[in-house]
């Protein structure tokens, strides 16, 4: 009799042991539900930034092309001054006075 009790316990503390594991087994498997969704919003956040810093690099490159061209005028615009200027000193007869 000692012995089926010992065995009836044996087999109680299995059946504890194996909820247990089970318990545990569902936890795990939570925590890869939480981890693989928060992966899945990482990612996302990773394509959005991405997609931004390209918009940036974009912008950055259109600006940069507009400063080229305004640094283009403004040397053409010296230039035609200059011209300008000596255009006048020569009507005035090279001293600037008539």
């Amino acid at each position: 009799m000692q012995d089926l009790e010992r065995i009836a316990e044996a087999a109680r503390e299995t059946a504890r042991a194996g909820k247990q594991v089970a318990e545990v087994g569902r936890h795990s498997a939570q925590l890869a539900t939480r981890i693989t969704e928060s992966l899945v919003q990482a990612r996302a956040g990773a394509q959005t930034s991405s997609q931004e810093a390209e918009a940036v690099a974009a912008a950055a490159s259109e600006q940069l092309r507009a400063i080229q061209d305004l640094a283009k005028g403004a040397t053409e615009l010296s230039a035609l001054a200059e011209q300008l200027s000596q255009a006048l000193r020569f009507i005035r007869g090279g001293n600037g006075h008539r």
